[in-house]
């Protein structure tokens, strides 16, 4: 992580003791709030002011910045007591509806009611946030109504509890005597987030390090906890933490802050003001350092099975309000653990001990207590001795030895950079850092004051002892740490299991049958309650500009090299991309293209060493990354271009070195480090297979959609289940063999012809030369064709995938139209209505997943339906194709496709990131006259055409479903009836 990302979390006293560092001009004066303090930020090029409500003692800083993607955000320390997932259930709660908007789902319906581009709601360990930014004036005041009426007035009904944590429910509500099931969205959801190794190691981690404080307990929840979890346990915690005093508003870019003001008084000053929870959260918590820990863990079903050990040895450092030693342990933390050219890199991942380091690694704090962890993941358990060993040989020759000047300065470097790049979503990002500071106590204005530590930094570093100090006093000067080791258990999931099942008999013997109908029925009922949406306030279609944004883009050729220019404010950085283009390969190539890609990333070059290669990427750029490229024809989305791409960006002053750092990756990739070879393919392997239970609905998706398009095939051999196996069999071969593939792969093609970049930059004329030199670095043949991949498309295809997690994913793909045919914009249009009038409350409200919904991407062509973290995903099938009908009985009204569309307006004109703007031109070749063209249909598009190309595409034979379900025989004999494969066995797929 950046290291400004990592500055901008933890904080010091209260605001009551603040005192104001500055005295801007542009204070909001209003008489039921008072100024406590303000102070500008250079850096940033941002003022803050912090007020107080002087009733309720409310707390609201606004974030001045000239932005227009304007933020409102609030939140409300929740430490939790136990594991039952009280913060989080009542975050779903919340927003189930309140006494101004009855509704009972207000927040899912603003999403498509409003054009914001952010909204959600978030439960840390200790406190709970609500934000959302947009553009919109209208838009921010109506949301800004919605969340403070919901965190402040909420319905909190028995019938949402139940639907939102969990319930008891027959499977077949017209039959008493059916089996009775556990139901519930956040219970499901936990299921899933506590399925794969690294998560259950974290949660275990936690609970470990602070067992005894509410900072040693799952804010989110356990499922068996959250099974003891009583409605009246829930509200009585809503109000002891949901009241004014409590609150911490925040603000930010161009807002109307004597608006803000107005309307918080009018909805807080009925309220009283209270004792205000200032508990850190681990009050008479006791360190007990020094002691060792074993759990268990689900098994990694593409690891080793004698190498599947996490250990991680983590110590208590500093208290977090101390936000100078925060900030140099977070550099310590990039110095000893960050690439090649740190120590722990090299004693702990070079020398394959394990694949990665463990789930838990490096400095955080964002606990009161701060904690300095080092460890392994995917080591046998006979090493774990050897392993600590090794972390206190490497810290103390790192005491000894020091740090390069260098790699402080590209540390240094690399925060320049960051605060240099223009992102839009700064507000979100700066807001949720403020909080998390705050939250702990630490002064807000402090925590903002980037350029006062950054000077303290620069004296201190003249001082050669600076980190040698810290190393001694907080890993050797009487060290308090916890070793925490994982072991794998092959019925891990199987022992939950019964323990649910357990509880579950005995909730059955204690309830009456009868009873448990009658409150499942409640629950239904709630559901499909007639409500009248129409007290949500909504924008009008005429609100929204006829114009898209346009982002011009010059092109010019360079010999064979096209290049794509914008010239645009940029804080006077350079971004770059590149796309070498590549066709007809053989699919063993294309499968080693996502392998080539991490190898020039990271691999490191013949003409220098590792630790050298990253510290001058370091030094002069914000990285340099490669990766595949794929771009489906824009009319006809069975065939695409294919490349590898190439992205980096630097300072104006370093474009010269970040061209040469490029040209060197490329011709120079030292694809004979055998050993440096099998570290990244295992270190890829095990964060590839981690990111399944995340991101299950996805890979479904891909998968799916695989099925039925030669583009997507290759792209789930880049990006799919098929790339995690393929990097799991590549752990058994030849590594000799493997670079030699590499090798001509890479020898091939960096001597293409026809490449194409695009450089985004404030003075086009002072790069042009860098652009020549680049350019006339490589050669201009083209690669020679080899046995082109060949793709058998496979209609009406259903595939069972088991996994050992605790939910499931399904997901119905089905093959329309590309992005230049005139339908597309009408099936966009089908995908929200589809969510927001069925799949939402099916899937959700009845079914019990996490999430579900249906999407149309136009690049791909392709119409997905999916689920997320599912309890039962063979009825989310069955749900799926019953919209073919559904749709037949003409279900929409026009408020139904103006929400849709609003929906869509929003994607469309959300805020980019000035690196993006025309990009599509440059990947896709997607001009403003086409995004244009296309939102002319979106304002166009009639009842009409949305039933006509839903006739057309629903129902249709060309599609394919996947399940990524449960890894048991209850589920594979209800999937009997379709193609059953292990995950062992995609490679052959």
């Amino acid at each position: 992580m950046p290291l400004l990302k990592q500055f901008i979390s933890p904080c010091r006293r209260t605001f009551r003791k603040f005192a104001t560092a500055s005295s801007p001009d542009n204070i909001c004066k209003h008489p039921n709030f008072v100024l406590k303090a303000s102070q500008r930020y250079n850096e940033y090029k941002m003022t803050a002011y912090l007020y107080e409500h002087i009733k309720t003692k409310a707390s609201y800083m606004h974030l001045e910045k000239s932005d227009t993607n304007k933020l409102f955000a609030v939140g409300f320390k929740t430490l939790p007591a136990d594991n039952k997932g009280i913060p989080h259930i009542l975050e779903h709660l919340t927003l189930c509806g309140s006494e101004k908007y009855p509704v009972r789902d207000p927040f899912f319906r603003m999403l498509r009611r409003s054009l914001s581009n952010y909204m959600n709601a978030w439960t840390f360990p200790y406190f709970t946030m609500y934000p959302f930014t947009t553009e919109n004036e209208s838009d921010y005041n109506n949301l800004m109504r919605i969340y403070v009426d919901a965190v402040f007035r909420p319905l909190l009904k028995r019938e949402d509890f139940m639907q939102e944590g969990w319930r008891l429910e027959q499977r077949d509500l017209g039959d008493v005597d059916s089996e009775v099931e556990f139901k519930g969205v956040v219970f499901n959801e936990m299921k899933g987030a506590l399925s794969d190794s690294n998560s259950v190691f974290e949660n275990e981690w936690q609970k470990m390090m602070f067992e005894g404080s509410k900072f040693g307990v799952n804010s989110g929840g356990d499922p068996s906890e959250i099974l003891r979890l009583g409605y009246e346990e829930l509200v009585r915690f809503r109000n002891e933490n949901y009241h004014p005093t409590n609150a911490y508003f925040v603000s930010y870019g161009d807002v109307n802050v004597l608006n803000v003001m107005e309307y918080l008084d009018s909805q807080i000053k009925e309220f009283e003001e209270k004792e205000k929870i200032d508990e850190s959260g681990i009050d008479g918590f006791e360190i007990k350092g020094n002691e060792t820990v074993y759990i268990d863990c689900p098994v990694d079903p593409i690891g080793e099975e004698e190498k599947q050990v996490k250990m991680v040895l983590s110590f208590y450092t500093n208290p977090v309000k101390d936000l100078y030693e925060s900030f140099v342990m977070r550099l310590l933390s990039c110095l000893l653990l960050n690439g090649p050219a740190s120590p722990m890199y090299k004693s702990l991942i070079e020398t394959n001990l394990g694949n990665e380091y463990s789930p838990i690694n490096g400095y955080d704090c964002n606990t009161p207590i701060s904690t300095f962890s080092f460890g392994l993941q995917g080591i046998s358990e006979g090493d774990v001795e050897k392993v600590k060993e090794i972390i206190f040989e490497t810290l103390e020759k790192s005491m000894y030895e020091g740090f390069p000047m260098e790699r402080i300065e590209a540390a240094l470097h690399q925060i320049e950079l960051s605060l240099k790049h223009k992102t839009s979503k700064f507000g979100i990002g700066i807001a949720q850092s403020l909080m998390m500071k705050w939250m702990h106590g630490i002064n807000p204005l402090e925590s903002l004051n980037l350029e006062q530590i950054l000077n303290k930094l620069k004296e201190e570093l003249k001082d050669p002892n600076m980190f040698k100090s810290r190393i001694f006093k907080y890993f050797f000067k009487d060290p308090k740490f916890k070793i925490i080791i994982s072991k794998p258990n092959k019925n891990y999931q199987k022992d939950l299991d019964e323990k649910e099942s357990k509880i579950l008999n005995e909730l059955i013997k204690k309830n009456d049958k009868n009873k448990i109908l009658k409150e499942a029925l409640k629950v239904k009922q709630r559901q499909e309650e007639n409500e009248d949406e129409n007290i949500l306030p909504c924008l009008e279609i005429n609100e929204i500009s006829k114009k898209g944004k346009d982002y011009s883009v010059l092109t010019k050729s360079i010999n064979s090299t096209k290049l794509f220019l914008r010239e645009t404010e940029t804080n006077g950085i350079n971004y770059f991309n590149a796309i070498i283009p590549f066709q007809n390969l053989s699919k063993s190539d294309l499968s080693f293209i996502p392998i080539l890609s991490f190898m020039l990333s990271d691999l490191g070059v013949t003409t220098k060493s590792k630790a050298q290669f990253q510290q001058d990427i370091e030094q002069h750029t914000g990285g340099i990354s490669f990766s595949p490229f794929l771009s489906p024809n824009l009319n006809d989305s069975n065939k695409a271009n294919l490349g590898l791409s190439i992205s980096s960006y630097a300072l104006a002053n370093n474009t010269n070195k970040m061209f040469n750092l490029i040209s060197e990756a490329l011709k120079s990739t030292n694809f004979n480090d055998i050993d440096h070879i099998k570290t990244l393919i295992n270190s890829n392997a095990s964060n590839a297979m981690s990111s399944i239970s995340s991101q299950g609905h996805s890979y479904a998706m891909q998968f799916a959609a695989s099925k039925l398009t030669k583009p997507q095939a290759i792209d789930e051999l880049w990006t799919g289940l098929y790339y995690v196996r393929f990097l799991d069999m590549l752990k058994s071969k030849s590594i000799k063999e493997i670079s030699e593939t590499l090798h001509f792969l890479s020898s091939s093609l960096i001597a293409l012809k026809d490449m194409r970049m695009f450089l985004v930059t404030q003075d086009k004329e002072s790069v042009e030369f860098s652009i020549n030199n680049f350019v006339s670095g490589f050669g201009s043949t083209s690669f020679k064709d080899s046995e082109s991949f060949e793709h058998t498309a496979q209609s009406g295809s259903h595939s069972f995938i088991p996994l050992p997690f605790g939910c499931s994913f399904a997901s119905l793909a089905i093959k329309a139209v590309p992005y230049l045919h005139k339908d597309a914009m009408a099936l966009s249009v089908l995908a929200k209505l589809l969510t927001n009038k069925f799949l939402h409350k099916e899937i959700r409200e009845k079914n019990g997943a996490y999430g579900g919904g249906a999407s149309y991407s136009s690049l791909n062509g392709i119409f997905s339906f999916y689920s997320y973290r599912d309890p039962n995903p063979l009825k989310s099938i069955e749900i799926f194709k019953s919209t073919e009908e559904f749709v037949k009985s003409k279900p929409f009204d026009l408020k139904d496709l103006h929400e849709a569309k609003l929906g869509l307006f929003s994607a469309m004109d959300s805020p980019v990131d000035v690196q993006s703007e025309g990009v599509l031109l440059f990947e896709h070749g997607i001009t403003d006259e086409m995004r244009q063209q296309r939102r002319n249909r979106l304002f166009e598009i009639t009842l009409e055409d949305v039933y006509r190309v839903a006739g057309n595409v629903l129902g249709s034979s060309d599609s394919s479903a996947v399940v990524l379900g449960k890894d048991d025989q209850d589920s594979k004999r209800e999937f009997r009836d379709w193609e059953v494969t292990e995950f062992r066995d995609l490679i052959d797929q």
